[in-house]
């Protein structure tokens, strides 16, 4: 998988992380937010993973729901003006990457509302400056709103039963989800150096690889056409 759209990263040391008490896993960990129904939970990372395992704690029980936010993403609801917001990035993408920020920040603003009673400053970065896509909102917003979900602070420090926030604030928490985003694994599953044009290795053909405002499916399906006709050129050169 590619990295989640956020640059919010934990990276204490290990030792913070061995000794620390609390419960610490990783997103690709996370199944169900009924297992942590009762729970203080700290979700550490506001990408699409973050928002949307907070909001289903939330919505499953959780006591507590806190998500720590280093950078704050640009958040959009699936539809704006009726419109969905893969069409609106599909649009946007033949624009000029300035103008389609500002497009879309416009756009937030109607969809979305000023977030920053609820602890969001504006968005640190424009999605297709960024060539990558806004945090979706999947019911989040909501649970933002009403109270269920409160922003926190970056992660400074996971001390032995305490997590130290940026600026000295300390909480307590049962459980601590890392949503800090993936790397891919193909250059582990294949066996070779990644070290080329966009971190994939050369010469193997990938698909599904392609981070953009368009959507995943968008991508797969333009890269798919691609690769049949380098694949068929490879061919009819080889006779």
């Amino acid at each position: 998988m590619r990295e989640d759209a956020t640059n919010d990263r934990y990276d204490g040391d290990r030792s913070d992380r061995a000794r620390h008490r609390a419960r610490l896993i990783h997103a690709d960990g996370y199944r169900s937010g009924s297992e942590y129904r009762g729970q203080d939970v700290l979700v550490v990372g506001l990408g699409n993973t973050g928002a949307e395992i907070a909001a289903d704690l939330a919505q499953s029980g959780a006591r507590r729901v806190g998500v720590a936010v280093r950078t704050s993403p640009p958040i959009s609801r699936r539809d704006v003006l009726g419109i969905p917001i893969q069409v609106l990035g599909i649009a946007g993408s033949v624009l000029p990457t300035a103008i389609g920020d500002r497009l879309g920040a416009t756009l937030r603003r109607l969809g979305t509302g000023d977030l920053s009673p609820y602890g969001l400053r504006p968005a640190a970065w424009g999605p297709f400056t960024a060539r990558r896509p806004p945090v979706i909102d999947v019911g989040f917003l909501g649970e933002l709103r009403g109270g269920r979900i409160e922003i926190l602070p970056a992660v400074e420090q996971l001390t032995d039963d305490e997590v130290v926030f940026a600026g000295g604030q300390r909480e307590r928490f049962d459980v601590v989800i890392a949503a800090t985003g993936y790397r891919s694994s193909l250059p582990d599953l294949v066996g070779v150096d990644p070290g080329c044009v966009d971190g994939l290795p050369a010469g193997i053909h990938t698909i599904g690889l392609r981070e953009s405002t368009r959507g995943a499916l968008f991508e797969m399906r333009r890269d798919s056409l691609e690769l049949a006709r380098v694949v068929s050129r490879e061919l009819a050169a080889r006779g």
